[in-house]
């Protein structure tokens, strides 16, 4: 650099102490002498990095959206998102992805207002602000950040909710810009979910089914609304095309949508908003996002209704959690469904606020008081509970888990040899693969269970 380039920087930089000092001098916030002294200046807005350019030296992006990945310790670029490992046509050289940010100031004081720094494992949405001061505000999604040293973008294996992180570094004083893929969902007032239980209520048996063979084909989709939607404004209408591409040559009939915001879009992105009719829950938040759609010229309506059943725990605190149903004439075979479908609470495993018993016994009692004797019965949902757990263990002691892939699951009262078909379609740009089922309504034979 020549020595006269350098000289301006040098009095560029004290110039820029000087400012600081004079403006906030014992305030404690960011911009003040106790905040920047023994620290590098972050980057000005200027020399951070356009698009795959290279970022390792800067740590900083100029475009919304994007962030500086890494590479390895040479090499670093901005990006929206970024794959560990191997990249096609490359050095062979595996990427970190690691999220590089800017040299933070130590934690500032809070101002009389301000929300409290914080520490680890407690969320930092809100403050923005970190005890550690070698710590940084990392986001999760939305609902959720942490202070941490490192974030690595992607699912963490210590995560029991197998949702992936952004790793976005949230800042004191910075207005972090909320994505227009999604509008948000205004706060609406209801009802308390009460920790309530009894015997497991009976299930009405399907009465079975005598005549030529008819198939019922099912979808459950956990969208990952937040993601594909928000910050990905729909990713190229990739859930609409999977919902699309795998309708014939039997075409869907019944579908049940968890993190479902707007589940008109997704049916107009499947171009199938002629032929189903949609059900969204009532009232609408951000966890009782969930809807279905049953293909119109197959079924005709007969009910349809839903409740809370379940509320998150403390320790990952979102909201309350529904159920919603249908009772539905399948016309070629004058048998009425009950089709129902639900998105069950966090954290995964622990049946939210009120244990999984009682939440699988919500579940159950729900059917149970909606239900009618002779119905062919098909639960679809994100349970947020695997194999094995309570929540699980209550719901099969009545119904069969036909699909039981993970905490993705699909139970039925049908006879077992019911399914003749069960597939992983994809993803769709989801942070869950979507399932398909295929049912052949038979014989009442060993169909369901009974007490």
């Amino acid at each position: 650099m020549p020595a006269f380039a350098a000289a301006a920087l040098g009095f560029a930089a004290i110039g820029a102490f000087v400012v600081l000092r004079a403006k906030g001098e014992q305030s404690g916030r960011p911009g003040s002498l106790d905040a920047v002294v023994g620290l590098d200046a972050p980057p000005a807005p200027s020399d951070c990095k356009e698009k795959l350019e290279d970022c390792s030296k800067v740590k900083c992006c100029k475009q919304d959206g994007m962030q500086c990945f890494e590479k390895n310790e040479f090499w670093a670029v901005c990006n929206s998102t970024c794959e560990p490992g191997v990249h096609a046509g490359e050095d062979n050289k595996g990427w970190t992805c690691a999220v590089l940010t800017p040299a933070a100031p130590p934690a500032p004081k809070p101002a009389p207002g301000d929300k409290p720094c914080v520490g680890k494992d407690v969320d930092c949405s809100d403050s923005k602000c970190c005890l550690d001061p070698e710590a940084k505000c990392f986001q999760k999604n939305k609902f959720w950040a942490t202070c941490m040293k490192r974030c690595d973008p992607g699912v963490h294996k210590d995560d029991k909710d197998g949702k992936p992180w952004t790793c976005t570094a949230l800042l004191p004083g910075k207005k972090h810009k909320k994505s227009e893929g999604a509008k948000p969902l205004p706060d609406v007032p209801t009802p308390p979910v009460h920790c309530d239980s009894g015997p497991i209520p009976a299930i009405p048996q399907f009465s079975g089914y005598q005549g030529p063979p008819k198939m019922i084909k099912v979808l459950s989709y956990n969208l990952f609304w937040w993601s594909l939607f928000g910050v990905r404004k729909g990713n190229g209408n990739s859930a609409g095309l999977l919902i699309q591409s795998t309708n014939s040559p039997l075409p869907w009939d019944l579908m049940g949508f968890q993190e479902c915001e707007d589940g008109k879009r997704v049916m107009e992105g499947a171009k199938l908003q002629d032929e189903f009719d949609l059900y969204q829950f009532q009232p609408l938040t951000k966890t009782s996002a969930i809807c279905m759609a049953y293909r119109r010229s197959a079924f005709d309506l007969i009910a349809q209704g839903g409740e809370f059943v379940a509320e998150d725990g403390p320790k990952q605190y979102y909201g309350k959690r529904a159920m919603q149903w249908q009772r539905l004439m399948h016309k070629a075979s004058g048998k009425v469904i009950f089709f129902a479908n639900h998105h069950g609470p966090l954290m995964v495993g622990s049946g939210g606020k009120c244990g999984g018993l009682i939440t699988g016994y919500h579940i159950l009692r729900v059917i149970a008081a909606n239900a009618r004797p002779g119905d062919a019965i098909i639960l679809t949902g994100d349970f947020n509970a695997e194999p094995g757990s309570p929540t699980l263990r209550v719901i099969s002691q009545r119904l069969t888990d036909f699909v039981p892939a993970g905490i993705d699951n699909i139970f039925s009262n049908l006879a077992p040899g019911s399914l003749v078909r069960n597939m992983d379609i994809g993803n769709g740009g989801s942070d869950h693969n979507a399932r398909l089922a295929v049912f052949q309504l038979t014989p009442a034979g060993n169909a369901g269970f009974q007490m």
